[in-house]
């Protein structure tokens, strides 16, 4: 009788979002697209209730713990390589939130994708090298409105993964306009995660997943051969 082989846990990466609908729909697109449920467990968790950043960075904390003990127990379950906190600066009343928020999740070892104001400057960044200043995610969403790509913008369910697929292309440009842009919006900045004017820095976590992507998956986004270009 052959022994039974011990099965391999794969990497995993988990990424808690403030939004409900919008982060976790195009992340779950872009995991898709990216084939990443044959090469790595990539968990999308909403927030929920919990929308504040220290409330984000708690939530992963404890779910990075739970994650630890399940994988103390089964080999066919991994510990986090990464955790990634996804919000907005517009959605916090107090930077001093966001502060604590930026000084937990580095003590953790988190990750932190802040776009200012809302995460619509991600989508914006496929467009242009540096996004028009926008105050709000109202003005954020309008400006992405403007564009015409076929399909008009909108937060409702099913419509972010339908706007992402239009733009999919786009991807690797959004990359480089964020990397090129980089030292403009955070670099006077008291945390380097923190945006410090129009800008995203969810184009770090892009990075990440598509380096794990299928060649195919990375093809779909604009993405060329087996590396993503630093």
């Amino acid at each position: 009788m052959r022994p039974k082989r011990e099965r391999r846990a794969r990497p995993a990466i988990l990424i808690v979002t403030e939004g409900r609908n919008t982060e976790p729909e195009y992340l779950e697109w872009l995991r898709d697209v990216l084939g990443l449920r044959s090469t790595v467990d990539v968990e999308v968790r909403p927030g929920g209730n919990v929308t504040d950043p220290v409330g984000l960075v708690e939530l992963a904390t404890a779910l990075a713990a739970t994650r630890e003990r399940k994988a103390s127990k089964s080999n066919a379950v991994s510990t986090f390589d990464s955790v990634w906190v996804v919000f907005d600066t517009e959605a916090t009343a107090a930077n001093r939130a966001i502060a604590l928020a930026c000084e937990q999740a580095t003590k953790a070892g988190f990750n932190l994708a802040i776009s200012r104001p809302a995460f619509e400057v991600w989508f914006l960044l496929h467009f242009a090298r540096s996004p028009k200043s926008c105050a709000t995610a109202a003005e954020a969403v309008r400006a992405l409105r403007k564009i015409d790509v076929g399909v008009e913008y909108e937060k409702r369910s099913g419509c972010i993964a339908k706007f992402a697929a239009t733009i999919a292309k786009q991807t690797v440009v959004a990359v480089r306009n964020a990397d090129a842009t980089r030292d403009d919006v955070f670099s006077r900045s008291p945390h380097p995660s923190l945006p410090v004017s129009t800008g995203s820095g969810v184009g770090g976590l892009v990075r990440v997943l598509v380096e794990h992507g299928t060649p195919g998956g990375r093809g779909e986004l604009g993405f060329v051969g087996d590396c993503v270009e630093r």
